[in-house]
């Protein structure tokens, strides 16, 4: 078993695919933003292309988790890279402090997050990836079946 890597200062978790597949809660999604508020490990949601706030808090009500709508961040405009950083500063990281971006997307989530300096997590949702190219650009602590698991197993093992 790969360990766990250290819990990063803060966290952008993709609203679809990560917390909410096909339009249900990911098994263990509700209860690992519970988990992150009670150790006040900051994070914020990445909102869908073209979902508006609104939406994404009904969604996520609908679902059973709770909301915060200042954990909100709208995925704006065609560069990822401006709304990773505005989500960023959101989250108000300490100096040299770590900011793990958990999505099912590599190219347009990840890819840029890492471009970027910060740590990256492909939760793996169903989502068609091309094995042989995650085998190559990820290492093992970068996979994951789902964030659930993942982090249950990197509080546990603290």
């Amino acid at each position: 078993m790969t360990a766990a890597p250290p819990l990063p200062d803060a966290l952008l978790l993709a609203l679809d695919g990560v917390l909410i597949h096909d339009g249900r809660p990911v098994a263990g999604a509700v209860e690992s933003l519970v988990r992150l508020r009670a150790i006040g490990r900051p994070f914020c949601v990445i909102e869908p292309p073209g979902m508006s706030t609104a939406a994404a808090e009904t969604l996520l009500i609908a679902s059973g988790f709770s909301v915060d709508l200042e954990e909100m961040v709208p995925r704006d405009g065609d560069d990822p890279a401006a709304w990773i950083r505005h989500a960023a500063r959101r989250l108000v990281l300490p100096a040299a402090g770590t900011l793990l971006v958990v999505s099912d997307d590599l190219d347009r989530d990840l890819v840029p997050a890492r471009q970027l300096g910060h740590r990256i997590l492909l939760v793996r949702s169903g989502r068609p990836l091309d094995e042989d190219r995650v085998s190559l650009e990820l290492t093992p602590q970068s996979v994951a079946d789902d964030f659930g698991a993942w982090l249950y197993r990197a509080l546990r093992i603290r």
